[in-house]
């Protein structure tokens, strides 16, 4: 729609029914009503007093050329990603998936980040490598607060995070340790990060005995 329609100039420079006409074809609701009429738009676009910048309406429109190519090239890493870790991880992600709340995209992505788990030395050096192991910051005879070290891989830690956060609804186990540390007092994201934790040595045990979830 910006693309056809950079500035309000633009609408307003044709009929209002040619404008709702093409509008209409341009804009995918998927069934769901806009939260504007066209014919809204139109007459905001009529009584607009904003100026009208040729130069600016053509960098918009390479800005929207450049967005389109990068999502089509998200899209094409997103099944080379699939594709390999398929390949390569079909064991791995099947035993990750049979914890309740994780998908396959999920167990996928993360995989990728950690490619073997027999590289870890122990549960301790995959969440280290996740960057969820807590540090306490202390000086003298101050305590510092509680808070992650994020020294390793930003997005496996970000995987984990969401799965964790899956999990906490979806799986039983994983949602009565989440309550037990919320009713310990943590906060809510100390219990997600306690949880995230404890889902990233229960996912090392079970790659490291090949074996599912129970």
């Amino acid at each position: 729609m910006l693309y056809n329609f950079p500035s309000a100039a633009c609408i307003r420079s044709i009929p209002e029914k040619e404008f709702i006409k093409t509008g209409e074809k341009l804009i995918n609701t998927r069934g769901r009503k806009l939260n504007i009429a066209m014919t809204s738009i139109y007459q905001l676009a009529t009584t607009s007093i904003a100026c009208c910048y040729p130069v600016y309406e053509q960098l918009l429109k390479m800005k929207i050329d450049t967005l389109n190519i990068l999502t089509q090239q998200a899209q094409i890493i997103k099944q080379l990603i699939e594709k390999q870790a398929e390949k390569y991880f079909h064991r791995e992600i099947e035993i990750l998936t049979s914890i309740p709340g994780i998908g396959k995209e999920s167990a996928m992505y993360f995989l990728s980040e950690v490619v073997d788990i027999k590289r870890f030395n122990g549960w301790r050096k995959l969440i280290g490598f996740c960057g969820l192991d807590p540090v306490i910051k202390q000086s003298g005879n101050y305590n510092g607060k509680w808070k992650l070290s994020k020294r390793g891989n930003k997005h496996a830690r970000r995987i984990a995070f969401i799965m964790a956060g899956c999990v906490k609804r979806s799986c039983p186990y994983f949602r009565q340790y989440y309550i037990k540390k919320r009713n310990e007092g943590k906060s809510y994201t100390e219990a997600v990060v306690a949880t995230s934790t404890k889902l990233l040595r229960t996912i090392y045990t079970l790659l490291k005995e090949d074996r599912l979830f129970i």
